[in-house]
């Protein structure tokens, strides 16, 4: 039950990703750079995708049409 509890919390009230963690878009070599924090070792990981992939990675984050995102409102 903790496990979809969690699931919950992380993806109602936030997006997949900020826009601030994109770096750099370069539109001639068709690449995007962009960085996350691995909260195992806590350092910063600066990553360089072709752009296809870069959607790719995102988009999974995006629930199915018929996913309900369910927000609570904790008394």
């Amino acid at each position: 039950m903790q496990g979809w509890v969690n699931y919950f919390i992380r993806y109602a009230g936030r997006p997949a990703m900020a826009e601030n963690r994109i770096t750099e878009y370069n539109k001639e070599s068709n690449t995007v750079s962009w960085f996350y924090n691995d909260h195992k070792d806590e350092k910063r990981h600066d990553v360089t995708d072709n752009v296809i992939d870069f959607i790719n990675r995102l988009i999974i984050h995006i629930p199915d049409y018929h996913f309900l995102i369910i927000r609570c409102q904790c008394f």
